[in-house]
C-alpha cells in the first residue's frame, strides 16, 4: 500500500546535509524515490524549498512564483 505524506521544506533540506544516514528525514527521502511514499507539496512548500536550495532571483523561483 502507498502512503501518501505532505513533506516540508525542512525534511528535505536535513536530508541533505545530515551525516547520519540512518537519521529520519534521509529514510523519508528514501522511500520517496522507492515509490513506497508519494510526497505531497504545497506551492509555498516549493517556493520555500527552491528559495533555500537556489537562491531568490533564479529562473526556478520566479517558475514557482507564478500563479495556476
Amino acid at each position: 500500500m502507498k502512503c501518501y505524506a505532505v513533506i516540508n521544506t525542512n525534511v528535505l533540506v536535513s536530508s541533505l546535509i545530515t551525516k547520519n544516514n540512518e537519521s529520519a528525514t534521509v529514510q523519508v527521502v528514501q522511500k520517496i524515490f522507492s515509490g513506497e511514499v508519494m510526497p505531497l507539496f504545497s506551492s509555498d512548500i516549493l517556493k520555500s524549498t527552491a528559495k533555500f536550495c537556489v537562491g531568490r532571483n533564479s529562473d526556478l523561483m520566479r517558475a514557482y512564483s507564478k500563479p495556476y
